[in-house]
């Protein structure tokens, strides 16, 4: 890929390894309600690999930038999890991490990749 190209897209779209756990978990907390734990295992079970670790301070910053909210539910041992779902303004900024998404993957069918 020529570093022109590279630049570009590194300059129009602010994709990296980390903003990819965050898509993808602000597109599931669009749908329901996880604690750490069941997004690790459903990430885990579609063959998305990450370490456990980065949830947490992704959920963390998540939660501080007003993105997601923590709740807490009743496990079936009776101890409680925290759960998170997603806010008005996590799917607003989800809204634009989609439309970033369609612009790289434009950008590389451009390139015939």
């Amino acid at each position: 890929m020529p570093k022109k190209t590279i630049q570009r897209i590194t300059q129009e779209l602010k994709f990296t390894a980390g903003s990819l756990l965050e898509f993808i978990v602000l597109k599931m907390l669009s749908s329901k309600t996880y604690s750490v734990d069941e997004l690790f295992a459903e990430l885990k079970s579609s063959g998305f690999q990450t370490p456990k670790g980065s949830i947490y301070p992704l959920m963390s910053r998540l939660r501080t930038s007003g993105l997601v909210r923590s709740g807490a539910e009743e496990s079936d041992t009776g101890s409680f999890l925290r759960t998170y779902d997603l806010t008005e303004k996590g799917r607003q900024h989800l809204a634009s991490l989609r439309s970033d998404w369609k612009r790289l993957n434009a950008l590389i069918a451009g390139l015939g990749c």
